[in-house]
């Protein structure tokens, strides 16, 4: 348990009174109970869980762009509290504070409830038209309820007691971090709606908690009762699966005959809509049949197939005609490596073509369980057969581990138009389609050996291709290939185009031959190959791709094309955001695009994003701004002299009010680059939940905690040091994090854990220290404005969390990194400069 710190005096911005008066109030009132400390750690728990929980829903209910606002608005919703607190501080008195907190918390615990069963028994699939998104801001708005009771459960306390802010600062984040370890259990064994109410239990919990420090009995027995229903409720929906999402992208899903959630994603098998292909670039001239399959949807979104097979090569002949397999024909008894294994089709493919050795690299091991444990008779327990390998890894990380070569490398369709928990900012963030990777995948390919790679394809939608080929163009050239169109091959069917890079000397006339004769028995069109010469339809089907192959210099061709076709970096890895800014700005605004824009993959997103921004910069200033700058001009009737004396002007409060302008843009715009960055370095999903988010949080509670026993003379000394660290520490991280995480990447897992923590500890140290001493500097003649602040910051973090997004895709993650570094450096300018912050220190002294 934790020693309460020393008694100080704390100046009510409810009732501000003189300092004598305020050294005379007894040392009970200014000491925050540690119950309430313990409610605040399990409402921050609660809160940051529902953050990501919700992320994963909406990204199951809705789409993956839409989940990016669950971040935003759960900020957004604790911003109002703090808000709240501030405008109504005769309802929010000290002398009810042990009462409404845990109110607040059973609020949010019912609410939270509320919210899920209103949520996913309503069919709801938003579009990017305004009408729609207006309906999209509503329904949120909604959603954010629960997160401002919940937020008044750390609002509330951060008010009345300031100048114990180091202490309900390191709960708050204390929760929070455990919350992110605790979100990957949750999901992994309760699934989505249940993990909500289990959110909802602990929030209750908190509540009781909290009540244990109220001398009434009606409270504790009310939280009780709260508990003990919704763990029931949680026990109840574990049994029957009432509570359940039925309605996926606005369609009703029918029967589930598997479902399993994880912290990235949420995987169904379900009978396949009617005419569905088990294969997805099938050749118009295929005319068999298909045998049964299951379709695996992730997220209801991306699907893969389950095709029942008897274990008889033969019965796998329909393969032949899909345009992925095509890498086949040119390569015979070799070692293939697949990236993205799924429900197992390209390694059927690589059974059907006899292959020798086939390894299956899969980052989702509920799907491997599926296939393997669930579906294992249906589909002739392949996975056992003796020439297949399966790892669970994410395909670069696998690959930087191993030592192994291999003849073929296959990507089809890999996709990540899911949100994950730690990652939804992202939106479209795609690592294995960057310089970085080709890199990694041409030192793992042998002599002669070939990466296989299927994108979507057709004549109003080219960039997935275009890029594509740019990438593998420059990084071939970057490998020393003199002139890698000499290595490069694209066959199309059925909409998908499969591109072929050969490592070493560039395709043969022999191996073009094989392509044109499969092309021709197969029905496929063979877009490009050095020196072969498409017919008319080819000509007509490869659209731009000819005249991008036809230049040596492909960087004037990408220059000059409508879309940004450039090769993505893993600074900037949004490989699916081809719009250019200009464009993305019409998107953003709704406005009309050039026709080569029309059908770009990013158009809703840019969309969703543009509104997003419009609509959280819009609130932050009606819920934030607006109403505070309002009060304070505001002449309150009865207001006594002390009080008007002590809420000065605006003009001398502007240090403050950009101080915590500046936490909370810097904040998450350092956190949500370095989550990304780590995300890569660390592989799996779910590691960037457990190590990084979690080690920013931990650590920034322990830089608050250690802020506890600082005197408010050496509070401004502390912060200048704070300020000064982050200064040098994060430039460095600039600059030499991308080259120390790419040279450590290939070590074991638990290595690289420990090599994260090491890292990211002394900045997450420091960037917990700010708020809390910035709310200390406050407490003795400025505590009435600790609500306003709070929630200033909140509603900056929101700006800051869809800004930061913004930045990196055009600009990348290191930019919006810098912006973060330039926030905490304006920070410390202000703590070295700021007349109003160092009077803070000089009235504190004087009037001791």
């Amino acid at each position: 348990m934790l020693k309460d710190s020393q008694p100080v005096t704390a100046g009510s911005f409810v009732n501000p009174t003189s300092t004598t008066q305020l050294n005379q109030t007894s040392d009970s009132t200014d000491r925050i109970s540690t119950a309430s400390l313990f409610g605040v750690f399990f409402i921050a728990m609660a809160l940051i869980m529902l953050e990501l929980i919700l992320t994963r829903i909406f990204s199951v209910t809705i789409y993956y762009h839409f989940a990016f606002m669950a971040v935003s608005l759960a900020l957004l919703g604790t911003a109002v509290s703090g808000v709240w607190v501030y405008i109504m501080p005769k309802w929010f008195s000290k002398a009810r504070y042990s009462v409404q907190a845990p109110i607040a918390a059973i609020l949010f615990a019912v609410t939270t409830c509320a919210a899920l069963i209103l949520y996913i028994s309503i069919p709801f699939l938003p579009t990017a038209d305004w009408g729609d998104l207006l309906k999209t801001a509503l329904i949120y708005m909604a959603l954010s309820i629960p997160f401002f009771f919940g937020g008044l459960c750390v609002s509330l306390p951060l008010s009345h007691y300031p100048k114990q802010a180091s202490r309900i600062y390191f709960f708050d984040l204390l929760g929070a971090s455990i919350g992110c370890l605790l979100t990957i259990v949750v999901l992994t064994f309760l699934g989505g709606p249940t993990a909500v109410l289990f959110v909802a239990a602990l929030g209750a919990i908190g509540a009781l908690v909290m009540s244990l420090a109220v001398p009434r009995r009606n409270l504790r027995l009310l939280s009780t009762a709260v508990s003990v229903i919704i763990v029931a409720l949680v026990v109840l929906n574990l049994a029957t699966n009432v509570i359940k999402i039925s309605y996926a992208k606005g369609e009703y899903e029918g029967t589930k005959y598997y479902e399993h959630w994880n912290t990235f994603s949420r995987i169904v098998v379900v009978d396949p809509p009617a005419g569905t292909q088990p294969v997805w670039g099938l050749s118009p001239a295929y005319n068999g049949t298909f045998p049964p399959f299951y379709l695996m949807n992730i997220d209801a979104q991306a699907g893969t197939p389950i095709i029942k097979w008897d274990g008889n090569p033969k019965s796998l002949d329909f393969l032949k005609w899909d345009v992925s397999t095509v890498v086949h024909s040119l390569k015979t008894n070799a070692n293939q490596l697949i990236i993205g294994a799924g429900g197992g089709k390209d390694i059927m493919a690589g059974l059907l073509f006899n292959q020798k050795k086939i390894t299956g690299v899969e980052i989702n091991p509920d799907i491997i369980n599926a296939v393997k444990n669930q579906y294992g008779d249906y589909t002739g327990n392949f996975y056992k057969d003796p020439r297949v390998n399966i790892v669970v890894e994410e395909g670069r990380t696998y690959l930087t581990q191993t030592s192994e070569k291999y003849d073929i490398i296959q990507a089809s369709l890999i996709d990540s138009w899911a949100a994950t928990s730690a990652g939804a900012f992202a939106l479209t963030e795609n690592s294995l389609y960057t310089d970085e990777a080709f890199k990694i995948y041409w030192n793992r390919l042998n002599d002669g050996g070939m990466l296989s790679m299927s994108r979507f394809y057709s004549s109003d939608r080219p960039d997935e291709t275009l890029r594509l080929l740019t990438l593998g163009l420059e990084s071939w050239r970057e490998q020393g290939v003199t002139d890698p169109r000499q290595n490069i091959a694209v066959m199309y069917s059925g909409g998908i185009a499969t591109v072929l890079f050969k490592k070493g000397p560039g395709f043969t006339p022999d191996e073009v031959s094989i392509l044109q004769k499969r092309a021709l028995q197969y029905g496929f069109s063979l877009l490009y190959a050095p020196g072969a010469t498409p017919d008319a339809q080819e000509l007509y089907q490869a659209g731009p791709i000819p005249q991008l192959m036809a230049q040596p210099d492909y960087n004037t061709f990408v220059k000059n094309y409508p879309l940004d076709i450039s090769p993505p970096t893993d600074n900037r890895p949004f490989f699916f955001h081809t719009l250019r800014f200009g464009d993305s700005i019409k998107a953003m605004l709704g406005m009309q695009l050039p026709p080569e824009a029309q059908n770009v993959h990013s158009k809703a997103p840019l969309s969703v994003l543009g509104a997003l921004l419009i609509i959280v910069t819009i609130m932050a200033a009606l819920f934030i701004f607006g109403p505070l700058l309002a009060m304070r001009r505001k002449k309150t009737a009865g207001a006594n002299q002390n009080q008007n004396k002590e809420r000065r002007s605006i003009r001398d409060n502007i240090p403050y009010i950009l101080y915590f302008l500046l936490i909370g843009l810097g904040f998450l715009m350092v956190e949500l680059p370095l989550i990304q960055r780590f995300s890569l370095f660390l592989g799996q999903p779910v590691y960037a939940l457990a190590v990084t988010l979690f080690s920013i949080l931990l650590f920034s509670s322990l830089g608050s905690f250690s802020t506890d026993r600082v005197m408010f003379l050496d509070a401004r000394r502390r912060l200048i040091i704070a300020g000064v660290g982050l200064s040098i520490l994060l430039p460095v991280y600039i600059v030499l994090l991308p080259v120390i995480l790419e040279a450590l990447t290939g070590l074991p897992m638990l290595v690289k854990a420990v090599i994260s923590v090491i890292i990211l500890a002394p900045m997450a140290f420091l960037m917990g220290m700010p708020f809390p001493l910035g709310v200390k500097l406050m407490s003795q003649n400025r505590a009435w404005m600790v609500p306003w602040v709070w929630g200033i910051n909140g509603a900056c973090s929101v700006v800051a969390s869809v800004v930061s997004v913004v930045i990196a895709i055009y600009y990348g993650f290191s930019m919006a990194l810098a912006l973060g570094t330039a926030c905490y450096f304006c920070l410390l300018l202000l703590a070295l400069f700021s007349r109003v912050i160092k009077q803070a220190t000089t009235e504190t002294e004087a009037q001791a």
